[in-house]
């Protein structure tokens, strides 16, 4: 309470933008603290990048107790299922990397902007690429003619509504960390 009655009491945060001298409401000063201008970071941009970065681990933390649930029954949503909770552990070694790259970006927003918004993008960026080329191989695998395919392979056979229920959540993934990206570099640092 006194550090941000301090804060209220600063020449800068008492005088108008002109410099006039007239005094500005601490509503008003208050609002500035917590959103400071159109430059630089807000407070949402912290959330939807730590959000959008754990979405492929959200995914998997919920398709695991959905499959043992399911128990693959042969069901179309079983192998749905399955092949999250496949390309989801498999692909930890990907996407953990990636998350923390996001995630340590999104907590250096704050204290250093451009920084913040350099590791979010990269972040970003890699999930973009990396779910880009997983739906290129699921489609490529479910329009491959059945002699192409690997006889030992874990994945179950994707038929083509199969697939492109697998392929929703990725597509949601990509589009949410193309909109991180957008959102961080609309504004100047």
């Amino acid at each position: 309470m006194v550090g941000s009655l301090k804060m209220l009491w600063q020449p800068d945060r008492m005088t108008g933008r002109g410099g006039t001298g007239t005094p500005r409401s601490s509503a008003e000063a208050e609002k500035d603290m917590r959103y400071p201008s159109k430059h630089g970071w807000r407070p949402h941009d912290t959330a939807w990048v730590t959000w959008v970065a754990l979405l492929p681990i959200l995914l998997l933390v919920v398709s695991v107790p959905a499959a043992l649930i399911e128990d693959n029954r042969g069901t179309m949503i079983g192998d749905v299922l399955v092949t999250w909770n496949l390309f989801g552990i498999f692909g930890l070694v990907v996407t953990v990397p990636v998350t923390m790259v996001a995630l340590f970006g999104a907590a250096a927003l704050k204290q250093q902007f451009r920084f913040g918004r350099w590791l979010a993008s990269l972040g970003s960026a890699a999930a973009v690429i990396v779910f880009a080329a997983l739906a290129y191989g699921i489609v490529a695998e479910t329009v491959s003619p059945d002699e192409w395919r690997d006889p030992n392979s874990w994945a179950p056979v994707l038929s083509p509504s199969a697939a492109v229920l697998v392929l929703v959540p990725y597509f949601a993934i990509t589009v949410a960390n193309t909109y991180v990206i957008g959102r961080l570099w609309k504004r100047p640092a």
